[in-house]
């Protein structure tokens, strides 16, 4: 019998505060809880969610569970009944425990109470007792459960170091995906090209190839029946001489050059990874990049983590010391530098779109740069990968994608192309030119020259320095 009271009790019990059910609701999942348990949960989770099964429940109505009310009313009856049907006796009067004698902390009976043993004590009744000391055992508990809480929440923290770094690899993975296949096309279209040239090449060096086989042949025929008469008697030479020297007359004409008959390899493989980078000029720079691990549960960031949105739901977040307390609050890293901006001027400004490589803006901003800065100025190359230099152009026009060292070394070298094709240019057209060169070296004896060219403009009548 006492097997199937304890079956019956754990059946009428409240999964969450493991007691008889108090005011039981049930939800739409049929899992029932004690109402100010159910509402206390989901108060500390932020979801309405079932406790046992999770799974999302409407918070607006809790029908309660009155057979299962009944059924506890009935328990709690019934044991109330044994209970005092088995109630324990004073072991030395044979008396019920009514009382609890507080400086000996046993119970006592009335007869014990006016014994020498207990005389002045203080003595309460066993229900007042019993409710005061179950106050103070909630007391010693509550430490306990914020305890249990807080190992909860930083097992939590490590449960979603999993998930994140999951979630992180399939996007870094998805990222370098796009880009081995849009390397790969690349690839792919230029060998076609490589290929149609070839083959365009080939076939018409072959035609030209046929017609001069019968030209070498005739030649060679020729060549042949003199060097016969070269090897003649003096008389029999001297008598064919004449028409000899006819046959040696070639009236055909020299084999004509073909202009761009080999393959165009410059055109192929000249400054290819900046030409294919140029090509990639979708992919975009973002200034702001918000930080999730700082964001208020309500806050729901983009995958590329450039937007923010927000949620109704509390997402199920760890609670770590970085995350903000605010529900409009984060942090975020702008371009190199870490910032901590406010999400309310964020929001008001939106995301921020960058140029594209080929915006003029973009353009004529990284020109001025490279022309002004790098070439005028004598800047280093470095300059372009300095954080200031960065947080600068970032605050002079947030849209700026920042040019890369390897972008200003491809222009400068198109610029030193283009500036020796003027001085070629100029060359053929003047006389003279004068050349003043500058030799040094630096403190570790790396040596250095300098060239000055000067010639005169005749079409602008002044002195002119390369």
């Amino acid at each position: 019998m006492a097997g199937k009271s304890s079956q019956l009790q754990e059946e009428l019990s409240c999964p969450v505060c493991t007691d008889i059910f108090r005011d039981p609701v049930v939800l739409k999942c049929s899992h029932s809880f004690c109402k100010a348990c159910l509402q206390k949960y989901w108060e500390q989770k932020g979801s309405w969610e079932c406790p046992v099964c999770r799974r999302k429940s409407s918070m607006g109505h809790l029908p309660p569970n009155l057979s299962l009310r009944n059924a506890c009313e009935a328990f709690l009856k019934e044991r109330s009944l044994s209970t005092a049907g088995s109630e324990v006796l004073c072991s030395l009067h044979g008396e019920k425990l009514k009382l609890f004698c507080s400086e000996d902390q046993a119970l006592i009976c009335v007869i014990c109470q006016t014994s020498k043993k207990h005389k002045n004590h203080k003595v309460h009744p066993v229900q007042e007792a019993s409710e005061e000391y179950k106050e103070k055992l909630r007391a010693v508990l509550a430490p306990l459960q914020k305890k249990l809480k807080a190992f909860n929440e930083v097992k939590l923290i490590c449960n979603h170091i999993k998930s994140q770094a999951q979630h992180t690899e399939r996007q870094i993975r998805m990222e370098f995906e796009q880009l081995h296949q849009f390397l790969k096309d690349e690839e792919a279209a230029r060998i076609d090209a490589l290929r149609e040239e070839e083959e365009q090449k080939s076939q018409m060096m072959k035609e030209k190839i046929e017609k001069m086989t019968v030209e070498i042949s005739s030649l060679s025929e020729q060549i042949r029946a003199i060097e016969q008469e070269l090897g003649a008697e003096g008389v029999s030479f001297l008598q064919s001489y004449k028409d000899t020297v006819k046959r040696a007359q070639c009236t055909l004409q020299d084999p004509e050059k073909v202009s761009g008959a080999l393959v165009d390899v410059a055109k192929h493989l000249g400054n290819l990874k900046y030409r294919v980078r140029e090509k990639m000029g979708t992919v975009q720079y973002t200034p702001v990049t918000l930080d999730p691990n700082t964001a208020h549960p309500k806050l729901s960031l983009s995958e590329d983590l450039t937007s923010v949105s927000w949620r109704q739901e509390r997402q199920q977040v760890p609670d770590n010391l970085e995350r903000c307390a605010e529900c409009t609050e984060f942090k975020a890293k702008r371009g190199v530098t870490e910032e901590q901006p406010s999400i309310d001027s964020f929001l008001k400004a939106g995301t921020i779109q960058v140029y594209s490589q080929g915006h003029p803006r973009q353009q004529a901003v990284t020109e001025a740069v490279i022309q002004d800065l790098i070439t005028d100025s004598s800047l280093p190359l470095s300059l372009v990968e300095k954080r200031s230099f960065r947080h600068f152009m970032s605050a002079l026009d947030p849209r700026y994608n920042p040019v890369s060292r390897g972008k200003v070394t491809t222009q400068l070298t198109h610029l030193v192309l283009e500036k020796e094709s003027i001085i070629k240019n100029k060359q053929a057209e003047t006389n003279y030119v004068f050349v003043t060169v500058d030799i040094w070296s630096d403190r570790t004896m790396r040596g250095f020259l300098d060239v000055t060219a000067h010639y005169m403009d005749l079409g602008r009548r002044n002195l002119v320095k390369i």
